[in-house]
Parts: structure tokens; sequence; C-alpha cells
């Protein structure tokens, strides 16, 4: 008999990614706007691949061996 078992993905995987920094298009960034857009865009990054690994670990966790 086979049974079809479907992974329950943890709603924080579901959220989206934050969007990156936009660069201004008529002039160069500051060095202080260069740091805190590096960093926001760091941690959204980081955030990202937290929510990517907590994805896979729950759909592997939902495999079943035959």
């Amino acid at each position: 008999m086979t049974r079809l078992v479907r992974p329950t993905l943890p709603p924080e995987v579901r959220k989206e990614t934050p969007a990156l920094s936009v660069m201004p298009k008529n002039r160069d960034l500051s060095q202080d706007e260069t740091l805190i857009n590096w960093s926001n865009d760091r941690v959204a990054r980081n955030i990202g691949e937290t929510r990517r690994k907590a994805c896979v670990a729950a759909v592997d966790a939902g495999e079943v061996s035959p």
C-alpha cells in the first residue's frame, strides 16, 4: 500500500525575502549610505537563507521511505 504524505511548511518560509536597497540614479552613495545599505542587504540575504534552509529541512522531514 502506498501512502502519500504532504509536508507542511512553516509559515516563516512563505514570507518574501526583503528587497535589496535601491541605488540612487543621479549620484554616488555617501560612505554612510554605502555602509547602511550594505548592512541592510546583508541582513535581508541572511534572513532569506535561513528561511530557505528551514524550507528544505521541512520538506526533507516529510519524505517517506518506501
